[in-house]
């Protein structure tokens, strides 16, 4: 049933190409309102956020060691408990501050929009309806609206857009110029590109590593016009080494430090071209986790010429597929599985084929 509710939800936002004008307008609202009081540096400060859902909200916020309570607990970021007069949100001391920060703003939604059905936790078990996923989305756009306002953060997309070098230093330096986090930074992408640049051709994908199991999960994606490749598959299959949010994982060295790369995945037997900007960190106290989020921008004619280094030499690009399980690619150095899936599909079109027009002597 979850899995329902996304895909709905999902559909929802391709619907709008992901752009709310409603909520944006509420976040300018809000800027220009309660910031006049509360000051420019009050959206980049957790501790006056903090006692501001306090003293206007009555929230209780209390940021405590989850290693102290349930096993089934420890690795939540947060929890809410509630009750008839008050809100009471717990945030896990070891998550990452930027993760700490963006709780913060998004509970700032939930109060400001007087939200009452919501999940307590980011737990799957806690999600029992379509208006729960709605609103976690909802305050979630309006945090990254708070966060990432529209005009300027429209102005830095233009910049990166007219380089025709992709400067990994820079890039890096734009995410942590903000106090989001760096998969809020790419959402935050996902929804100004359609409406200020016209680029609605895209996908999002974060993608999870485990380096003890060393096992791949696509945690999160969005897709805009169509289902793009790459995207999350059924079964136990081995996506391609090949995409950048594969490949990025090895170049992590400080746990601090996100490492970000450009590539033009060339998707095989097709003229589907995508330019994927991606950035590739591990989870601050638990470096067996690692996390890549990736943006790819279908290269039509428009891209193409908006985006100045979708044309540089210097740009990688490679042949990817979807699963090595379905990979035509020969002699590929990065595969894992053999493509199984493929030489069954291959050898049931032979059989359907010869059933079809083969003369049986």
């Amino acid at each position: 049933v979850p899995s329902i509710f996304r895909a709905t939800l999902r559909a929802y936002l391709d619907m709008n190409e992901n752009y709310f004008e409603d909520i944006e307008k509420q976040a300018e609202q809000f800027r220009k309102v309660e910031l006049k009081d509360l000051g420019e540096d009050f959206l980049q400060n957790s501790e006056k956020i903090a006692d501001f859902l306090r003293e206007k909200y009555k929230v209780q916020v209390t940021e405590k060691d989850f290693k102290d309570l349930p096993d089934s607990v420890h690795t939540l970021s947060y929890f809410v408990k509630n009750n008839s007069s008050k809100t009471h949100l717990y945030i896990n001391s070891n998550a990452m501050e930027r993760k700490k920060h963006s709780i913060l703003v998004q509970e700032l939604a939930y109060q400001h929009f007087k939200i009452k059905e919501r999940r307590s936790s980011p737990l799957e078990s806690h999600l029992d309806s379509y208006e729960q996923l709605y609103n976690d989305f909802k305050t979630n756009y309006f945090a990254e609206a708070l966060i990432y306002p529209a005009k300027k953060f429209s102005a830095e997309i233009k910049k990166l857009f007219s380089d025709t070098d992709f400067n990994k230093k820079s890039f890096i330096q734009w995410m942590q110029s903000y106090p989001g986090t760096y998969s809020m930074f790419f959402e935050r992408l996902t929804q100004c590109l359609p409406k200020f640049f016209n680029l609605d051709e895209l996908f999002m994908i974060k993608m999870v590593y485990n380096k003890k199991s060393k096992s791949f999960q696509i945690d999160r994606e969005l897709h805009l016009s169509i289902l793009h490749s790459p995207h999350r598959v059924e079964g136990k299959q081995h996506y391609c080494r090949r995409w950048l949010s594969c490949s990025l994982f090895d170049k992590i060295k400080d746990p601090k430090t996100p490492v970000v790369d450009t590539q033009i995945s060339n998707f095989t037997d097709t003229d589907n071209k995508y330019l994927c900007f991606s950035a590739a960190w591990e989870q601050e106290r638990n470096p067996n986790i690692q996390f890549c989020v990736t943006l790819g921008i279908f290269l039509n004619e428009k891209a193409s010429k908006l985006i100045k280094c979708s044309d540089n030499a210097n740009t990688q690009t490679k042949i990817v597929s979807s699963t090595c399980e379905q990979c035509p690619i020969q002699n590929c150095n990065e595969r894992v599985a053999e493509n199984k899936m493929l030489q069954k599909s291959l050898s049931e079109k032979e059989a359907a084929q010869f059933i079809a027009e083969g003369e049986i002597l």
